[in-house]
């Protein structure tokens, strides 16, 4: 299975599968129930298509209604408090 893997300061990103068809399985290693993190993703255009709030260290992504082509996956960390 194809996938795409990223180490972003503790946390890692597995993306899979890549491509999809449909459903994207988005993993964060390293996550902390306190953390914040948005997952935003858009179309080459620049258009958003979707956004979630991340609540744990494991989302699925439904993008079935998107047409075939390349996708940007945009995540953002709230700091959390101390």
């Amino acid at each position: 299975m194809e996938h795409y893997s990223d180490i972003l300061s503790e946390r890692t990103i597995r993306i899979y599968p890549n491509p999809t068809s449909g459903r994207l399985k988005i993993e964060i290693g390293g996550y902390d129930n306190s953390d914040q993190c948005f997952l935003c993703i858009f179309n080459v255009s620049g258009q958003q298509v979707f956004s979630i709030h991340a609540t744990s260290s494991w989302t699925e992504v439904d993008i079935s209604s998107q047409p075939n082509g390349i996708y940007i996956l945009h995540h953002c960390w709230a700091l959390s408090p101390s």
